[in-house]
């Protein structure tokens, strides 16, 4: 058998051609007439595919004009002949082109399709605006069943700045009877037309796109992918309740269908039904037992309920299976270092090292490690830990580097013995506080004026610090603490004991065994051994 063989480019790859010889009426003289057209239509189409594909569009469209000559009912390379010729700036000869595949094709409702959407993309270069119009009006008349007509007709009155009479299009098609759920399912999604924000409107629309879409499951019986379909307009609708009316019958019938779950699940934790969301999940987790995303969803949700721990199993097999990303090494190590009762922060800090071994450049990482290691006691680890932290974030995330960040690290310096690394930490975090929220720079203040407290540091210098600080936040009975504690560093103890009673009656219910430490020794510096030994006791209850 002879084979001629030829090289084009479509869409920016190399296709090879095989050209059989029923392609050439040449090499076949005995072909019938209408064979011999076919061939011939066939050759011209191949070769309209390689001009065009060779970027060579006005040869491509000699190729297919000539190609319509032969066969006026191909309204597929119509359309492409008239997108060639307004690529070629011939925007009169496109339409002559689709005007007449239209014309021959009275019938065919896809030859007015494109008649109506190539004058609704150019209809401003051959004047014929309000021509797209008639067009789909027209095409909506001649072929009322048929769901894209109406869809142009609905896109061309929106376009025209008239979405009443899109509106008044679809509802009068979508109060008729019959059809097959294909035709209901587009009209649905026509319907997001009329509604930009995709919330399925409201009143009367949100019930009419309602009727529609049970008019689309009533029609297909027990097909799942219509009813699935149903159930994602729905949710891409928030019509939550509607789209679990139709989800649950669904994932009844085809339990093995795990997607259909994950929507019943979703659907579910978003109208607030998280018990249902939670056994829904469960079950689903029993069936399919490996599946990472299904996992990590369980989890989350677990979190949300308050669950920690069962959350922690969940998320950690969810990255066992598929592995983790780095927000999932900080939410795991945030729930095992903070939310389980008991903390589990070794088990934290073996899943931040870890993660750091897949993503060494993350100073989220390495800022997380540096807080679980000073929550260990481990303050000079921690502090190794916040100067890498710090580091990694000078280039790759500068935010991170907030007066938050300093103030823990000042903290875990001084309780690594730095007293004057501390400092010059603190004093970076006030630096930082943003001019619109100052009462942020009051923590740094009162600890740092503390730390000089208990020192041997400049009294002067701590004494401005802490009442800053308690200009900044006067009820924090902490930083009143600290204040009395300063008066009483001065032997001002009349003072000193105004500041502590008033960080007591702050504290109400939650006394603190320090406060109370300081008032008793306030009072024995007073020569008032009775009431320091009442808080002596206080303070000796709190600890047993």
């Amino acid at each position: 058998m002879i084979i001629r063989r030829g090289t084009f480019l479509s869409s920016g790859a190399a296709v090879v051609l095989f050209c059989p010889p029923w392609l050439g009426a040449e090499l076949h003289p005995g072909l019938s007439p209408a064979g011999e057209r076919r061939a011939e239509a066939l050759a011209l189409y191949y070769r309209g595919l390689a001009h065009e594909g060779e970027l060579e569009l006005a040869p491509a469209l000699a190729a297919f004009e000539e190609l319509l000559r032969i066969d006026p009912a191909n309204s597929g390379v119509a359309a492409r002949a008239a997108q060639l010729a307004a690529a070629l700036g011939q925007h009169g000869r496109g339409l002559e082109i689709v005007g007449a595949s239209a014309a021959a094709n009275p019938d065919q409702v896809a030859a007015h399709l494109n008649l109506g959407r190539y004058l609704q993309r150019h209809g401003d270069k051959v004047g014929g605006g309000r021509r797209a119009l008639e067009v789909a009006a027209a095409a909506v008349r001649r072929f009322p069943g048929e769901a894209e007509a109406i869809g142009l007709l609905v896109d061309l009155q929106v376009a025209a700045g008239d979405p009443d009479a899109a509106r008044t299009i679809w509802e009068r098609v979508s109060g008729r009877e019959g059809g097959d759920a294909a035709f209901w399912l587009a009209m649905a999604e026509i319907s997001g037309k009329l509604d930009p924000g995709g919330a399925g409107g409201e009143g009367a629309h949100r019930a009419q796109v309602r009727a529609v879409l049970d008019k689309a499951l009533s029609a297909a019986g027990t097909d799942f992918g219509v009813a699935d379909e149903v159930a994602n307009h729905h949710l891409r609708g928030r019509d939550y309740a509607r789209a679990i009316e139709v989800l649950e019958p669904l994932v009844a019938a085809h339990p093995e269908e795990l997607l259909a779950r994950e929507k019943l699940v979703r659907a579910y934790s978003v109208s607030g039904r998280r018990r249902s969301a939670l056994d829904a999940l469960r079950r689903l987790v029993r069936v399919d037992p490996n599946r990472a995303r299904t996992q990590r969803l369980l989890a989350e949700l677990l979190a949300e309920a308050g669950a920690y721990g069962e959350s922690v199993r969940h998320r950690a097999r969810a990255m066992r299976l598929g592995g983790g990303e780095i927000d999932d090494y900080t939410e795991l190590a945030v729930l095992l270092a903070d939310k389980c009762d008991p903390p589990q922060r070794d088990e934290a800090l073996r899943w931040l090292r870890r993660g750091a071994a897949h993503f060494p450049s993350s100073p989220r990482l390495c800022y997380l490690e540096a807080v679980v290691l000073g929550q260990l006691g481990r303050f000079d680890e921690a502090l190794r830990a916040y100067r890498r932290t710090e580091q990694l974030a000078e280039s790759a995330l500068p935010e991170l580097l907030d007066e938050g960040f300093y103030f823990a690290f000042g903290a875990a310096a001084e309780r690594a013995g730095e007293i004057g690394t501390a400092g010059d930490h603190f004093r970076r975090a006030v630096e930082l506080v943003p001019e619109g929220a100052p009462g942020l720079a009051a923590k740094s203040l009162n600890y740092h004026g503390y730390m000089l407290l208990e020192n041997g540091g400049d009294l002067g210098e701590a004494g401005a610090m802490i009442r800053r600080a308690v200009e900044l936040d006067p009820g924090n009975p902490v930083y009143l603490d600290s204040l009395g504690w300063y008066y009483f560093k001065k032997m001002q103890y009349r003072k000193a004991l105004v500041e502590l009673r008033r960080a007591d009656r702050l504290l109400g219910d939650s006394p603190d065994a320090e406060v109370l430490g300081h008032i008793a020794q306030t009072y024995e510096a007073l020569g008032q051994p009775a009431e320091a030994q009442a808080y002596r006791e206080r303070e000796r209850a709190l600890s047993e």
